[in-house]
Order: C-alpha cells, then structure tokens, then sequence
C-alpha cells in the first residue's frame, strides 16, 4: 500500500509540474548602466533580453538626455517584443526669427522638430520606422486591428491635468494656449515577406499643446512621446503572443522613479546652459519662453507619467490588471484574467488552474 501511495504522489508532483511548465511565465529583471538600475523588465519565458541606453549630448538632448529602449526577442516564435521611453518634439508653426525645418535638430533648442502627430498617426510612423531597423524597408504596411476606446479615460485624466494645473501658469505668465491634445492608442498593422504574413503591434500614449505669444509673433508645438511598447510576429501567433508575453510585458516593463528623477533634473541644467548659450536679448527672451514651456513635458510626465507606469490603482483599473508584490518587494501587474499568481524564484507564473502550482512556489495575493 505504501508503494502504491509513493508511486501515487510522485505522479502527482510530476502532473503539478508538468501543468506548471505549460502555464505563462516571466523574469523580472533589471535594466543597468554600469552600477545604477534604470528600469525593470517583465521578460516572457523563452525569451532573451537585450537593452540599449543611448546617451545624448548637449546639442541632442533636450526633452529625453537620456534614452532606454527594452527588447525581448524569442527566435522559437519568431517574435520581438520592444519598449521605449520616450520622445520629445518641436512644431514651429509661425516665427519670427526661425525657420520649420522637418527632421532637423533646432540648435538654439536642442530638440529635434517634427510635424505633431496625434497617437494613432504615430502608430504607423513608428511601426515603419521599427521595421526599418529590422531590415525591412521595402514593406507594404496595411491597417488590420485598432483598439483605441479602452483608453478614453486614460486620456481624459491626461488633458484634465494639463488644462486645469500646467496651463494656467503658462497663460498666467503670458502665452496663449490655444489647443491641447492627449491621445492614446495600440494598432496592429500586417505585411508580407518571403511568403509569411507578418503583424507589428504598436502601442503609444501622446499629449501636444500649441503655445503663442503676440508679442514674438509665433506659434509653437510641442509634442512628446513618453513611452510606447511594439511587438512583432507572424500574424496567425498574433493573438496568442499579445494576450500573454505582449500583454505582460507591457504591464511591466518601464524605468524607475529614481530614474525619471535624474533625467528631469538633467533636463533643467541642459536648459540652464542653453539660455546662458545665448547673449542676444531676444534670444535669450524667445529661450525663456519655450524652456517655460518644455519645463512642463517634466511636470506632466512627472506627475502623470506614474499614473500609469508604477502602481496607481486607477491604472489598473483601467487597464483590467492587479498590483502584485513579490518576495523582493518589486511589483508586477497581472491581467485580471487570471485567478492564481506564482512566483518561484525570480520567475511568476499566472494562471487558472488551482492545480498547476510550481514546484516550491508561492502564492501572490493581489495589492
């Protein structure tokens, strides 16, 4: 009877671990330079990690000094998954002393200028420009699939910010604010290659103003980017690897706190020097207005940016998910889909089953 209760169990365990090994599953790891951690990552199991920190000089830098770029790539699949924080630009729409020229550096402002284009445009330039890097220059993009309406109250709360707490200090100092625009979105776009159909997914939030002043007679937008997660994979994967590794990366991957810190104070000084760069008075006058301005990109990420990306509640609620903590005291987001949270080691693992429990595992509760 013992032998039979021992051969019993084992069955058991094998059947417990088995089950575990089918269900989703991710590490959460640090993305550094040299000894400072400047973000975490939720990479999907099968997958490889790969990071790139770009640091940017005073004649690049203005907006985002210091940008990272977060990929995930599974060569079983084939599939990429990719995140980045973030982008800032400039739209001179009317000026008295300076010219709009598309896709050149503004010396005197050190950002880069850009046509304003609203998230859902951006989808597609960016889904052009991942693809590029890719190799893949020459495809044909077609739309396929649009999710925009989960995000109405994303961007409700964005543009309420902007209007009732960064734009009375502008107008108070001055400058007309004459629209402003928050926007979100996530498509997905197909093309073929060598005989496959292939999707690439892009999600993106955005938020623009137009700011003008009589007295310099000019008309400015600035727009930025904070942050947008893509994935890439033949198309008939596509549902399963957004609902599971896209999904979940998404949910948890971003830069820390500390970090956005560092990069806004970086910002200030980078400015600081910019103004002092110039010792003509208009100049100086016409920096002084657009620092003002691009000053506020940093209020608005700042205070709304961890709306989003840590662990605010509203976030999760919107967005269908619940606030993990781990063992280490890092958090995780987990669709709500799922009933049981596991983490063994660095790994957590989501599922539905009460039975597929990780070997040594333990249980998550929801924040």
């Amino acid at each position: 009877m013992k032998k039979w209760l021992s051969i019993l169990t084992a069955l058991i365990m094998i059947l417990f671990i088995g089950c575990a090994a089918a269900d989703p599953g991710f590490t959460l790891r640090n993305v550094q330079y040299d000894s400072a951690t400047l973000a975490k990552a939720a990479i999907p199991d099968g997958y490889e990690m790969y990071t790139t920190v770009n640091m940017c000089d005073n004649e690049t830098c203005l907006g985002y000094p210091i940008r990272v770029s977060v990929g995930a790539l599974n060569t079983d699949t084939p599939s990429m998954l990719l995140y980045s924080r973030g982008e800032s630009y400039l739209q001179r729409v009317k000026h008295s002393y300076f010219s709009h020229e598309e896709g050149t550096l503004d010396k005197e402002l050190c950002i880069f200028m850009k046509e304003y284009m609203p998230a859902y445009n951006y989808t597609w330039y960016r889904a052009q420009e991942i693809l590029k890097g890719m190799g893949f220059a020459d495809v044909q993009l077609s739309g396929w699939q649009d999710d925009l309406t989960s995000f109405d109250q994303v961007t409700a709360a964005r543009a309420d910010y902007l209007r009732t707490e960064v734009m009375p200090g502008l107008q108070g100092a001055g400058f007309n604010i004459d629209w402003v625009d928050t926007t979100a979105a996530e498509r997905a776009f197909t093309f073929d290659n060598n005989g496959v159909t292939w999707c690439v997914a892009v999600f993106a939030e955005g938020f623009g103003y137009k700011v003008s002043t009589g007295i310099y007679n000019t008309e400015s937008i600035f727009w930025e980017i904070p942050r947008y997660y893509a994935m890439v994979c033949p198309k008939d994967l596509y549902q399963q690897i957004h609902d599971n590794d896209f999904r979940i990366f998404r949910e948890n991957t971003g830069t820390n706190d500390e970090f956005d810190d560092f990069v806004d104070r970086l910002n200030f000084k980078i400015r600081d020097d910019v103004i002092r760069a110039w010792n003509m008075q208009v100049a100086a006058s016409m920096a002084y207005m657009e620092t003002m301005t691009a000053l506020t990109f940093s209020m608005v990420e700042g205070t709304l940016g961890g709306t989003y990306h840590n662990t605010d509640r509203f976030s999760d609620y919107i967005f269908d998910q619940n606030d993990y903590t781990t063992l280490d005291g890092d958090h995780v987001k987990v669709s709500t889909a799922y009933d049981y949270v596991y983490q063994s080691g660095s790994n957590v693992y989501f599922t539905n089953d009460a039975l597929s429990v990780p070997y040594g595992a333990t249980m998550l509760t929801p924040n």
